[in-house]
């Protein structure tokens, strides 16, 4: 194996060890939001004083839980330059890519189905967990679950995009735009960060009204875009 090739794989083995270590970080994070404040921040005032004292530096490291998805981005990314550097054709690459995130989340759309348990105060319900209260089995379920993001509808998302961008960026490079190819990126990036709590705020009363009027297409896309979480 040629120093080159290498150098690839441990750079590989170092994103795989980031990406082990992000997710003990959205272990941690789900741990304590469900497990032991029940997701309900005002519980952390009555937590008794040793709990507490455990779980305060815990709760810090889950603050962290979305490098996870900044380190999936940045594989992919990688993944697919080695594929260009490969002169594996853009489209090719970006169906192959397209096929496998959509079906992360198709795995989404049945997980919120049929077995998500939310937080009580949500007051929705999967088919499992419906069933359950209910000492019944029956195949209803809230459809307010289907407008919710998980991580899962967030790794496809990522995918996508990611995906998208990089081989945006390939295909400018080869007509010589390196140098305006990163400011536009960068700026992009950096109004996307500042815009996203404003986004999501002004996004989600227009979802909530396309899902109520019965425009699922569009209340799909929005949720998409800046749809709630299930915290």
């Amino acid at each position: 194996m040629s120093s080159e090739n290498m150098d690839e794989q441990n750079r590989l083995i170092l994103a795989d060890y980031l990406k082990g270590i992000c997710i003990l970080f959205v272990l941690i994070f789900h741990g304590l939001g469900f497990a032991v404040i029940g997701d309900v921040n005002q519980t952390v005032n009555s937590l008794p004083p040793l709990l507490f004292i455990i779980s305060y530096p815990l709760g810090i490291l889950g603050t962290f839980a979305g490098f996870f998805f900044l380190t999936s981005g940045l594989l992919n990314s990688y993944l697919i330059y080695q594929k260009l550097r490969q002169n594996i054709k853009p489209g090719k690459i970006f169906l192959s890519n397209l096929a496998s995130n959509l079906g992360i989340l198709i795995i989404h759309y049945i997980f919120v189905i049929f077995f998500i348990n939310t937080p009580p105060h949500f007051g929705y319900r999967s088919i499992l967990t419906g069933s359950l209260e209910n000492g019944v089995f029956s195949w209803g379920f809230s459809v307010e679950l289907l407008f919710f993001n998980t991580a899962l509808s967030v790794i496809a998302l990522n995918g996508i995009l990611t995906t998208c961008f990089v081989l945006l960026i390939w295909i400018l490079r080869k007509r010589r735009l390196n140098r305006e190819i990163y400011l536009i990126f960068a700026v992009f990036g950096f109004v996307i960060i500042a815009i996203a709590p404003l986004l999501a705020e002004q996004v989600n009363p227009v979802m909530v009204e396309f899902r109520d009027s019965g425009r699922i297409i569009l209340a799909t896309l929005c949720s998409w875009i800046a749809g709630p979480s299930l915290r």
